[in-house]
């Protein structure tokens, strides 16, 4: 049994967008990937080690597969809040209309 770990609003099952680097998004799209689990001591300051599920494997948001390759870099996006844009803005606009 898997049990769910929260550090911050960073909890395991979350989704991840993972954009690669040496392939650009306009052209291969993105991983997508979700939170598997959390280290439970940080490594070191602010940083966490964070194990990402990939449950397309290396294949992106457009159908195209990503050859994996030592140093290959890239920059993962968590989605923290679910809320959707329009939630957003009407939850702003109540604060601004009570004022």
């Amino acid at each position: 049994m898997k049990v769910a770990r929260t550090v911050g609003k960073i909890q395991t099952g979350q989704r991840v967008k993972i954009q690669v680097d040496d392939y650009p998004d306009s052209k291969f799209g993105y991983l997508t990937g979700a939170i598997g689990s959390i280290s439970t001591n940080p490594s070191g300051g602010d940083s966490l080690l964070i194990e990402i599920n990939l449950p397309e494997g290396l294949q992106t948001t457009f159908h195209k597969s990503i050859y994996f390759r030592n140093n290959l870099s890239a920059n993962a996006s968590i989605e923290i809040d679910d809320s959707r844009l329009l939630n957003k803005f009407l939850g702003t606009f109540k604060k601004v209309a009570v004022k």
